[in-house]
């Protein structure tokens, strides 16, 4: 926004022309002062100079639920997907182990089944298991971050986690070298329209550990991976004349690593080979206020899997998971009435090959409106579910946000419905395991109700949940065999209270403090810590800057009588960057205080390590 002053040449002194709340003139009174001062203008002889006049943004967005989102510059100080969610507050990562052991993902007390994660809109979750793994999905071109506590559609009982890739053009060249002969290599190119990129990571994994207090190393831990990425767009019609623009994005990776299985029961030659492809191709444009698009998307999946030594289980397995979906959306992008509605139409199919063969076709029409008005903002929606081998399921939810300068209240009450897996339903007998095909889907409820204030260059924020789960679905030994069951109601409540302090433009401060309480008939549920702290210290700028992380986790059951427990844990992390010309240095070291600790039982986590790395920019 530009202001004029006035500098009179034939005046002995300065005069100064103020206005305040320029906002507030109506449109024939900002008229009439824009004449008047260039007649006086005019009449005076005078100069009219441009004076820039720059303004704070908004504190706080009026969203009517809690949203945090990780732009790339945090993305960058991150290698995996994980470390990158690791500060979100409600967010907790069960892991086998490091890079390219399974990851599954906790929000508020869920099972890695209730958090759904989307990459462009795609869903990542197995049809297979319900969950997403963390440690299979690359941050390459990931640009934004996006994660929504609380119920929701998509079967998202405890959350939702939206990865968008970038829209940035760029082309750089990276090498990293890491402890336990971890081997990183990167490589990107970018046009106006169109992006490539590939990478590549190795590393033995063979990293000390403590079992039961007496030193081991980690066996048949070996990995290797190739990942390619491309991205591109063209403009279809005149661009003067509302065109379609055309979109698609391809993700491939490929993957061979030894699956050395619990410290309890090992698999030392055990080996898993995975291949996937993601893609999607997508019209989309504006018309009559409104935006619209349509998309395809196809997501497979192969993992072939043998141990010679195996002996209550197949030696060899070889699955194929595909998910296909047609998908419409529009979205008003003017108000009508104070109202700006959005309509959204998906049709998926689900299919497993191979070891397992299933099929289940999803039909979705999810239905939004967004009031705003000088009292806030209203929200509401609506998700129907229509599942071939289920059912039908309403997914509603309602929100309300204030915000009052720099303060602002929300709340939100909403439902999730999550249709058991290919896995509960239909898990073929073995002497490890067997499905449960009368095994009921399972439904939850959550409310949260928050507030946040900004005082000078500190911004706080507390939120307080509570979920009630009918027939939530947990995995049980029953006569020997792990079986999927429904439990009887779970409750959860809890708190999220965070912090952040940004005194000066290259310093900053942040704190999280999550408290969640998950119980089923009284007792916790196994593997979910009540406690949380996450702090966090950022000096200096992009390309000269220095970030340390130190993060807290408390005691977690590993029975479901609550009898047994893992200990409590600290982890300590600090990484650097040094930009000289197009030449980046980069330097993390993890887990600093060699702490030894576990997220699943029998699966020891990796003790202090580190990663050198230099890129390159073209």
């Amino acid at each position: 926004m530009r202001l004029w002053s006035l500098r009179g040449k034939r005046a002995a002194s300065s005069h100064a022309l103020a206005c305040s709340c320029p906002f507030a003139l109506a449109a024939k009174d900002f008229f009439m002062l824009t004449v008047g001062m260039l007649t006086l203008a005019v009449a005076t002889g005078s100069v009219l100079t441009p004076v820039r006049v720059f303004s704070r943004r908004p504190s706080f967005k009026p969203e009517t639920r809690v949203v945090r989102v990780l732009e790339k510059d945090k993305i960058r100080d991150s290698s995996r997907l994980p470390e990158v969610l690791g500060n979100i507050p409600g967010f907790f990562g069960h892991e086998y182990g490091p890079s390219g052991s399974l990851s599954s993902p906790s929000v508020r007390g869920s099972s890695g089944e209730g958090v759904l994660v989307e990459l462009d809109g795609i869903r990542l979750n197995s049809p297979l298991t319900g969950s997403a793994d963390l440690g299979r999905i690359p941050l390459l071109g990931i640009g934004r971050v996006e994660v929504v506590n609380g119920a929701g559609i998509g079967g998202a009982s405890g959350g939702t986690i939206r990865l968008d890739t970038s829209e940035e053009v760029s082309s750089s060249m990276a090498l990293g070298l890491g402890s336990w002969g971890k081997k990183t290599f990167q490589a990107q190119f970018g046009e106006e329209n169109f992006s490539l990129a590939i990478q590549k990571e190795s590393a033995t994994n063979d990293y000390e550990f403590l079992d039961r207090g007496a030193p081991a190393s980690r066996k048949n831990a070996t990995l290797d991976t190739t990942t390619l990425f491309c991205k591109g767009k063209k403009v279809l019609g005149d661009p003067e004349q509302n065109p379609l623009t055309a979109r698609f994005m391809a993700l491939v990776d490929f993957r061979d690593q030894g699956t050395p299985g619990a410290i309890n029961f090992p698999t030392p030659k055990a080996r898993q080979e995975d291949s996937g492809l993601l893609a999607s191709f997508s019209l989309e444009g504006n018309l009559a206020d409104a935006e619209g698009k349509i998309s395809l998307s196809q997501r497979s999946d192969r993992c072939y899997f043998q141990d010679p030594d195996a002996v209550f289980s197949p030696k060899n397995s070889n699955l194929g998971v595909d998910s296909s979906e047609l998908k419409t959306d529009w979205k008003k992008t003017e108000p009508v009435g104070g109202h700006f509605p959005s309509l959204s139409l998906s049709i998926r199919q689900d299919e497993t090959t191979g070891t397992l063969k299933n099929q289940e076709n999803i039909a979705r029409i999810h239905v939004k409106d967004e009031v705003l008005g000088d009292w806030g903002t209203l929200e509401g929606e609506l998700g129907v579910d229509h599942f071939s081998n289920v059912g039908t399921a309403f997914s509603p939810r309602l929100g309300l946000s204030r915000i009052d300068g720099d303060f602002r209240t929300h709340g939100s009450l909403g439902s999730a419905f999550r249709a058991p897996t290919f896995n509960e339903r239909y898990w073929p007998e073995d002497s490890f395991a067997k499905g449960n095909p009368a095994i009921r889907p399972e439904r939850t409820s959550s409310i949260d109700l928050g507030v946040d204030r900004r005082i000078g260059f500190i911004k706080t924020g507390l939120t307080l949940f509570a979920s009630l789960s009918k027939d939530q679905i947990h995995w049980q030994p029953v006569a020997g065999k792990w079986t999927p069951l429904n439990l009887s109601d779970t409750i959860g409540r809890g708190s999220e209270f965070e912090v952040s302090l940004d005194p000066l433009p290259e310093f900053s401060l942040s704190g999280t403090y999550t408290f969640c309480q998950t119980t089923s008939a009284g007792k916790q549920l196994v593997q979910r810590p009540m406690d949380q702290l996450n702090l966090s210290g950022r000096l200096g700028k992009e390309g000269r800057k220095i970030s340390c992380d130190l993060a807290y986790v408390g005691e977690r059951f590993t029975t479901p009588d609550n009898t047994e427990k893992m200990p409590a844990y600290w982890l300590l992390g600090l990484s650097a960057d040094w930009r000289i010309g197009d030449e980046t240095l980069s330097a993390r070291v993890d887990n600093i205080l060699d702490s030894a600790y576990q997220t699943v039982p029998y699966y020891p986590m990796p003790g202090r390590s580190f990663l050198l790395g230099l890129s390159h920019a073209f």
